[in-house]
């Protein structure tokens, strides 16, 4: 009887991570182990034949003890840094990772690489091309597969959220130059078959390979998308690029900050520049059972995903430098505190949970949305995401979600969801909500980083004293309307 193969997916709570862990889940012949610093994050992702290694991912031992036994590692799929304080972090945890690999046995690292970088690459292009490099530094000792999509398409992506995002702009659409680079998209579900089927690629040669459907512009996928989703807008062709005018039409279009649309306008535009990169025949001649949507399928398909509130994952999932703390203690520590309480009588708590998961995106915050709104926008002006992250769905929230300028760091169905704030806060806050028997308990914590800390929470307490109340309320008057 053949023995299965064994792989380990690290950080499989990303964007491509939690839709590869599913995919693994249909395969009999692979037995899958996963690399995470909080299981919490994917707990009602896995399957009970999943093996789970929980700690610290720059720890050379438990990256050891992940590896052992392992025939195929799929080095975590995530957005690359936006800040440049996470690079020698990310770089370190890529030698750690291919080390820990070969001293472990491991045969082959898959990973997701970028297009083929222009003649200057920006710092996105080039913190992914020196990942590349590190992994694959020692082919005599392990094998890297690296797969190299040109526009991830899928709903909740970030080049699906740019597309859509430019797209609502009326009623004229500027096409800077750096609009006119060709990409080759790729949906989400086909980046996931390829990366199933390079766990059993029949070579041992390292291989790089551009992979997605014919070379398109993305400003004819914008043509696409229009045509799809039955917009009509003016177009104009601007036969330059201004990067910050245009990352500054990107933040106000889009969910993305300042600082990741700069970036993702420099990239596009540097890949516009530069050298044309690998043909599909390449990745057709490894790849042969695969056939790739074409774009217009691709994005079609994701439109009708979104339009169905069928979104799995989200770009979000994979920010790699957005804060996510998952300890309780440093919460309990916090010094200051807002405790607001509601009684809500006879009705279920689950109804009352179930108002609560509706908080945020559309729906708002039931009361002063606008304020909310207001201190979004702030939070856009200092380089953040702010409100228009919005959420990856309207039904559910699941730990590790962005919901407007929040995290969701716990969910405990009918009884808990805690939120820490990814807004400039000047410190760490926290939103608890706990049902404890007829009563919805409200708590905001708030740890101040110092005297501009300090002034920060008194400043907020008049609108605290007006929103938090309404808030607390409004939760459990949705529960009695709905």
């Amino acid at each position: 009887m053949k023995e299965p193969t064994r792989v380990l997916i690290a950080a499989p709570a990303g964007y491509v991570g939690r839709q590869l862990l599913a995919r693994f889940g249909r395969e009999p012949d692979v037995h899958v182990r996963v690399l995470v610093a909080d299981a919490r994050r994917i707990q009602q992702d896995l399957h009970p034949e999943t093996e789970v290694v929980e700690g610290n991912l720059l720890a050379p031992a438990v990256l050891l003890e992940a590896a052992r036994g392992i025939d195929v590692a799929y080095y975590p799929v995530r957005v690359a840094a936006l800040s440049v304080e996470f690079e020698p972090r990310l770089r370190d945890f890529a030698r750690k990772f291919r080390d820990a690999c070969i001293e472990a046995g491991v045969k082959r690292i898959v990973h997701v690489g970028s297009p083929t970088a222009a003649t200057r690459p920006t710092r996105l292009l080039s913190t992914a091309q020196e990942t590349m490099e590190i992994l694959g530094a020692y082919p005599e000792k392990i094998q890297l597969v690296s797969l190299c999509p040109g526009l991830l398409v899928g709903p909740g992506s970030v080049s699906y959220e740019l597309l859509t995002g430019l797209v609502r702009i009326p009623p004229v659409l500027f096409l800077p130059s750096w609009t006119r680079a060709e990409v080759r998209p790729l949906a989400l579900r086909d980046m996931v078959e390829y990366l199933v089927h390079a766990a059993s690629l029949d070579t041992a040669d390292p291989l790089a390979l551009e992979v997605g459907a014919a070379r398109v512009s993305v400003s004819d996928l914008l043509g696409l998308l229009m045509r799809i989703t039955h917009r009509s807008r003016v177009a104009i062709r601007v036969p330059f690029t201004v990067p910050r005018l245009s990352a500054a039409v990107l933040t106000a279009a889009t969910p993305f900050s300042y600082p990741m649309s700069l970036e993702l306008v420099r990239s596009l535009d540097a890949l516009r520049q530069g050298p044309p990169g690998a043909g599909s025949d390449q990745a057709r001649d490894y790849f042969p059972e695969i056939s790739p949507l074409t774009c217009e399928q691709a994005i079609a398909e994701a439109v009708a995903e979104t339009a169905a509130d069928h979104v799995e994952g989200r770009w979000t999932d994979s920010l790699a430098d957005v804060s996510y703390r998952s300890s309780e203690s440093a919460m309990r520590q916090a010094r200051y505190q807002d405790v607001r309480r509601q009684d809500f009588g006879d009705l279920p708590p689950s109804r009352v949970f179930r108002s609560l998961l509706a908080l945020g995106g559309k729906a708002g915050w039931f009361s002063f949305d606008l304020l909310w709104r207001i201190r979004g926008l702030l939070d856009k002006l200092l380089g953040g995401f702010g409100t228009s992250l919005g959420r990856r769905a309207s039904g559910e929230l699941r730990t590790g979600d962005m919901l407007d300028v929040w995290r969701v760091v716990d969910v405990v169905e009918n009884e808990r969801l805690l939120l820490e704030a990814q807004m400039n806060v000047f410190g760490a806050a926290w939103l608890e909500f706990r049902l404890e028997e007829n009563v919805l308990v409200q708590t905001a914590y708030y740890s101040p980083g110092g005297v501009v800390g300090v002034l920060y929470w008194y400043s907020m307490l008049p609108f605290h004293g007006f929103i938090f109340p309404d808030m607390v309320k409004g939760i459990v008057m949705r529960a009695r309307e709905d």
